[in-house]
């Protein structure tokens, strides 16, 4: 390579880096895993994500040491049955905000290895078109009349939210009518 060529090169990969690290990194608060029930095979993960890039941003999946696996859900009513429903990914438009809660889109850590007590530190990773993002949610207590991750202890239909029996999840092979993300905002409307 000749000098100029160098010159070029270095040049080009500076630009390249300097791009990557203007990038805004995704804004997490509010994450929170509401006490289970001792015993519970699975617990529910709350946060929300503001994602201030340009880029949207892609959840493709999650882990923590306290469960065998952790999914991305969609909790749903349909015909006054409580369901939920493995997303694939979730996306966060471009300034736009995505609140994972009860009733919506959430984190369902399943095959729980870990008994839980209030007050504790679970370590998440969440997959992220942004790279990994460790994020620390507290365990906190259930809500007044609160058992898990269900307001109100029970689901709208038959079966524990709680323990996830009963519970109707949708083939992950059935295809589902896109849904628009009922809390996800854009700054600015």
């Amino acid at each position: 390579m000749t000098p100029a060529m160098n010159r070029f090169t270095f040049l080009a990969v500076s630009l390249l880096l300097a791009n990557a690290a203007l990038a805004e990194m995704p804004q997490i608060s509010d994450a929170r895993i509401p006490l289970p029930p001792p015993g519970a095979p699975v617990a529910a993960g709350f946060l929300t994500i503001v994602n201030p890039d340009e880029q949207a941003l892609v959840i493709t999946g999650a882990s923590s040491p306290i469960a065998e696996k952790v999914e991305l859900h969609l909790s749903m009513v349909v015909d006054d049955v409580a369901k939920m429903q493995r997303q694939d990914e979730l996306v966060v438009d471009p300034g736009a905000t995505l609140t994972l809660e009860h009733g919506s889109y959430h984190l369902m850590f399943m095959g729980m290895n870990a008994v839980l007590a209030a007050g504790d530190q679970v370590a998440v990773t969440l997959d992220t078109s942004a790279g990994a993002l460790d994020i620390v949610f507290p365990v906190g207590e259930h809500a007044a009349g609160s058992r898990g991750h269900a307001d109100d202890g029970k689901s709208s239909g038959t079966g524990d939210s709680t323990t996830h029996e009963g519970m109707t999840h949708g083939d992950e092979n059935q295809e589902m009518p896109p849904m628009e993300m009922p809390n996800s905002t854009t700054d600015g409307q």
